[in-house]
Parts: structure tokens; sequence; C-alpha cells
């Protein structure tokens, strides 16, 4: 199992590029992914506390066969036009749609404004241009294991459940626990799923769990 392309911080700055797209195939639930500009699919951010982060955001999402909106669809898409030769217009949206994205810095203490961590108003369109994050870790940020993930109200479950998010990593937890210096590191991102069919009868190739481990 291939961890994910670890992207670290260069002379306090990290600067990522992420396109978000997804796929539908017939018969089977939407998937999405996170994809840097090497190709990489959903990479480890890796920062130090003090770290400038730059964050490229482009969205590429399609989903031809739903176009729900809160309020409605029209109502969003009318929001959005209103200023959309301002490079801010996501900051104002509020679009919320299954195309409509935004990014969240689960855990990370960082101000809820648009370009750092705003997920309120901040909704960037597929037809909007790359919308840039910028913020600085704090520098008492502790270390440790966060993620990154969409926050659209409404179609935020079906975004990270078809697979948009990512882990990311303030560096120093040997500072914090010096008994783990030097220890190997392994990243494991564990995506849950919705089953098409859950009542649906186990295969019969599937192996026979004893009852013993289903009951409560």
């Amino acid at each position: 199992m291939p961890e994910p392309q670890d992207l670290r911080s260069q002379n306090g700055v990290l600067k990522v590029d992420l396109t978000v797209r997804n796929i539908s195939e017939p018969g089977k639930p939407s998937r999405s992914c996170y994809v840097a500009g090497d190709g990489s699919e959903s990479p480890t951010l890796r920062v130090h506390p003090g770290d400038l982060l730059i964050l490229s955001l482009k969205n590429d999402l399609t989903d031809p066969d739903h176009a729900s909106a809160a309020p409605s669809h029209a109502h969003a898409v009318a929001k959005n036009a209103v200023a959309k030769n301002n490079n801010d217009a996501p900051c104002a949206s509020g679009a919320m749609t299954s195309t409509s994205t935004n990014l969240h810095f689960h855990g990370l203490t960082v101000p809820p404004v648009c370009h750092q961590d705003d997920v309120l108003k901040t909704s960037i369109q597929p037809d909007d241009p790359p919308f840039e994050y910028r913020f600085r870790i704090p520098a008492d940020e502790p270390p440790g294991l966060y993620w990154y993930h969409p926050h659209i109200h409404g179609f935020s479950k079906a975004q990270v459940l078809g697979g948009l998010s990512g882990a990311m990593i303030v560096e120093g937890i040997e500072r914090a626990n010096p008994e783990v210096a030097g220890l190997p590191e392994r990243v494991l991102v564990i995506r849950d799923q919705d089953l098409l069919n859950p009542n649906a009868p186990p295969d019969k190739s599937e192996p026979v769990v004893p009852k013993m481990l289903l009951d409560p």
C-alpha cells in the first residue's frame, strides 16, 4: 500500500498546487481526489510552526446529474456571476452545489477568514480561476497530525466520502514527546464510504464471520 506523496516546506514556505477532480461510472458512486502538480494524489502536506502555506486550488468537479443547491442552483450561479471578474469572487459567493468546493484545515488554529479557513462564504466554482489559500502556521501550533478536506455545507459528506481528504502534519512531535525521536513513520489515510446496497446479503465468496464477532 503506497503512502501519499510528501510535500515538505522549504525555507519556511510550502507552495502547493492542487486540482480537485472526480469521476462517475454507471452503477458506482462518484469518486473524487486532490491531484498535485506532479500528478500525486491527495499528498501529505508537511509544515513546521511558523511556516507560510500557499495553496492554489483549482476546481475541476463535474456533476451533470445533480443540479440541486441551497437555496437554488440558479440563485447560486447568479451570485457567483455578480463578481465573476473579481479575483475574490469565491470569498463572497456562498454558492453551495454538488460542484462547489472549498478547503477546511481541520484542527489548525488559523482564522476563519477568506483565503485562510473560512467555509461559510468561500465557495469555489468549476469556472473560477485557481483560488489561493495563504496563511502562516501559528508559531505555537501543537505538532501532530491534521487533515484538509472540503466543507461545503450540504455537500461535505458526499465530497469527503467520495475521497476528498488528505493528511497534514505539523512537524516537531519529537519535541512534545522525546521518546518518539528517530522512530520510523508511515502515514495511512483510511477513508470511509457509504455502501450502495447496505442490506444486501453477503456474497457466497465472502468468508463467514462467526456470530460472536458480530454481537455488540
